[in-house]
């Protein structure tokens, strides 16, 4: 069972600067991205492009997800996706990394120290449902915690520090 990480921010650079902390080692298998008329069917392609040009390709909404599969035993899979992504409620930028312990815990504390992330989990297998429009501390699904197997979470408030939570798992 691997752990997730999910973070997220109303803006793409915050969430950006994580995701390459995960994604720009040069261990990665395969990279597909998703524009958005292929919501219906979930369809991602598998892209050769640079860091830089997938960045403009976010920005401009020429693709909504951008999904890594990498080779190395302590992350399995990365998934960054744009606001309201194919219909969805949350209007956050937002990445799920799926990874082994270790490294979860690693990067749930490297995205607290990240300017501009609002929120952070680890949890087993599956990340939270985010149902809303912005996360925050009174609309983050504290409960129930075996829902998604809650580690810990960790919502950024207004003042920028954090309401952290553990769970269960």
């Amino acid at each position: 069972m691997p752990d997730v990480v999910a973070f997220g921010a109303s803006k793409l650079e915050p969430v950006w600067v994580a995701f390459l902390s995960v994604t720009a080692t040069g261990a990665q298998s395969r990279i597909e991205v998703m524009n958005p008329n292929d919501c219906l069917n979930m369809n991602s392609v598998p892209t050769d492009d640079s860091w830089e040009v997938l960045h403009g390709r976010l920005v401009s909404n020429e693709v909504c997800c951008i999904q890594v599969y990498q080779d190395v035993p302590q992350t399995l899979g990365v998934r960054l996706v744009a606001p309201r992504f194919c219909g969805h409620v949350l209007n956050q930028w937002t990445c799920s990394v799926d990874c082994s312990e270790d490294f979860a815990r690693r990067l749930y504390r490297l995205c607290k120290l990240v300017e501009g992330i609002t929120f952070v989990s680890h949890t087993i297998e599956e990340e939270p449902e985010l149902d809303v429009e912005q996360v925050s501390v009174d609309t983050y699904p504290w409960e129930p915690w075996d829902a998604f197997r809650l580690k810990s979470a960790a919502v950024r408030r207004a003042d920028g520090t954090w309401e952290e939570r553990t769970g269960p798992a």
